[in-house]
Formats: C-alpha cells, sequence, structure tokens
C-alpha cells in the first residue's frame, strides 16, 4: 500500500526508529508498503520514519535490486567527500553542500533477522548514509555548521510560507 511521504516541515522526521525486534507479518507488511511507497515516488531509497512509522528498516535500491536492511548501523568509514545533496523531506530543487564518508561498512538484519554486512561506496554510501540519518532523527540539515544551518532554515521557512 502506497503511504504518504512526510515532508518538511514536518517534525516527526526527528524521531529516533526504535530497533525492530519482532521478525514478523507487521514487519513484512511494513517493509511491503515502504516499497509500494519508493515506486510510487520513484525514490533509490526509503526508511520507515519517512512513511511516520518510527522503526529501524530501509530499502535501499542496488541495481535492479532492492535491499531490505533492518536495525542498520555503521561499523567502518574511510575517506570524506563534499556532495551536493537532495532529500524528498525537503522540497524540490532544494539541495545543500555537505560532507559524507566515500566508503562505508553496514551491519544490519534482513527481513527474517539474519545478521549482514554491505560494503558501499559512492552514491550508494552516500544514499544509505542519508537513510540511516533518518532512522537517528537527523536530516541534511544537521551535517551543516550553526550558522549555514540557519541561512538554510531561513530560505526553507520563507519557501514554506509562500
Amino acid at each position: 500500500m502506497i503511504k504518504e511521504l512526510i515532508t518538511y516541515p514536518d517534525e516527526r522526521i526527528k524521531y529516533i526508529s526504535a530497533d525492530v525486534r519482532k521478525f514478523d507479518d507487521e514487519l513484512f507488511e511494513l517493509l511491503e508498503n515502504m516499497r509500494d511507497t519508493m515506486e510510487h515516488h520513484e525514490l533509490n531509497a526509503i526508511s520507515a520514519i519517512q512513511i511516520a512509522i518510527p522503526y529501524s528498516a530501509i530499502l535501499l535500491k542496488e541495481g535492479e535490486n532492492i535491499l531490505e536492511l533492518i536495525n542498520a548501523r555503521l561499523i567502518s568509514t574511510e575517506g570524506v567527500e563534499e556532495i551536493d545533496e537532495v532529500s524528498p523531506y525537503f522540497p524540490k530543487g532544494f539541495s545543500a553542500k555537505i560532507k559524507r564518508y566515500g566508503k562505508i561498512k553496514v551491519v544490519y538484519e534482513n527481513r527474517n533477522g539474519e545478521l549482514r554486512h554491505l560494503d558501499a561506496e559512492g552514491e550508494l554510501s552516500q544514499t544509505l548514509q542519508r537513510q540511516i540519518d533518518f532512522l537517528f532523527g537527523g536530516t541534511l540539515l544537521d551535517k551543516l555548521d550553526k550558522k549555514e544551518r540557519q541561512k538554510v532554515e531561513e530560505i526553507l521557512v520563507s519557501q514554506h510560507e509562500g
């Protein structure tokens, strides 16, 4: 079932997502709803909090496959790159220059609760980091220094009100 994406300025994006403890039909239904929503909005990734469900679940396109990452955690990082990042949470056309790790290693569980790991670099790494940020109540604004964040928030507020 396609769910509504939460968008700026919806504060629910800042909720910290709870770890999944039960790998059951409720989780499977959530994953299917996330998949439907991701495909409907033509996203390359989605976290459960983006549909206002504070569970630690991410779907991520890798080539033709969609990976399901439950309780994902960064375990190693390498290098730093400055990128121009966009997010479906923010208005279309909005982007900000932020720093992301070039390579990461993530541990996660699959839909059956089996421990897995993923090595990612480039765009896959950046996308996964953005989704993990969502799990912990963060957005790309949290990657900006205080002065830059205030300036960007003023622009976003004026766009939202206008």
